[in-house]
């Protein structure tokens, strides 16, 4: 059975899994403590609250440099701008 709150102007609102599966009305981790426990989301989060605002901070921070982060971490994988000790082992042929 899924469960639903009625919200104060009286339209239905899913709760647990159901909230968090609702791309419209999830929050992710911006959902207080009050609205977590309201809405039965107490275990289905992260327990740490991030406000919508510092989500999207973190995502900035994360994609500010313009990709760089993901570039040099793909290059790892690869062995880009490794020693060419490491990208010997890492294609287990001679260095580059």
């Amino acid at each position: 059975m899924v469960q639903r709150v009625t919200a104060s102007r009286g339209a239905e609102f899913p709760t647990g899994i159901e909230l968090l599966h609702d791309q419209t009305r999830n929050k992710g981790t911006a959902f207080t403590e009050k609205e977590r426990d309201a809405l039965k989301l107490r275990g289905l989060l992260p327990p740490r609250v991030l406000t919508q605002d510092q989500q999207m901070e973190k995502i900035l921070e994360l994609t500010g440099s313009g990709g760089a982060h993901v570039r040099a971490r793909e290059g790892a994988a690869r062995g880009v701008g490794a020693p060419a000790s490491d990208r010997a082992g890492v294609w287990g042929g001679a260095p580059c």
